[in-house]
């Protein structure tokens, strides 16, 4: 049964890096909005220090200025959804890797194969629900052992 679309954590990582990213390109517009305003600030004062002409100059001499601004702001917008982009795929492997190998392994254990096993060796809370699930099944056996020894439905 193989799922189509996204899993639930990875719309969440999705939803927390739009967030993030939506926040980051609000907070880069402030920074280039207060950028400009202050160059424009600066160049009418500039240019009323030293007359109405040098306002036009000022004002043309920094429009490269405020193009390279524009496209180091988008830069840093680029930069930081790609990066977003790769956080997101990192993490989500790292927590459905181990989901989707948990829920296998209680699929098999459904289905009666008590010799399945979970092959999760990390310290967080997936291998110990591995190491959980394999203490079940184990117990499941042996549980299973002891009724057939009882019943007399064992060979040996």
């Amino acid at each position: 049964m193989k799922k189509i679309g996204l899993s639930h954590i990875r719309r969440w990582l999705l939803f927390y890096l739009a967030v993030v990213s939506l926040t980051a390109m609000v907070m880069l517009l402030m920074i280039y909005l207060e950028i400009l305003a202050t160059m424009d600030h600066l160049a009418i004062k500039t240019g009323t220090e030293l007359g109405p002409a040098t306002v036009a100059s000022l004002k043309a001499s920094l429009a490269p200025l405020r193009l390279r601004l524009i496209l180091l702001l988008t830069t840093g917008i680029a930069i930081l959804l790609l990066a977003g982009y790769a956080w997101l795929g990192i993490a989500a492997r790292r927590i459905e890797r181990p989901l989707h190998t948990l829920e296998r392994a209680l699929g098999q254990l459904a289905k009666g194969r008590l010799n399945e096993t979970v092959l999760i060796d990390t310290p967080d809370e997936f291998g110990r629900m591995g190491a959980g699930i394999n203490e079940v099944a184990v117990n499941l056996q042996e549980l299973l052992l002891y009724v057939w020894k009882q019943t007399g439905q064992c060979l040996t």
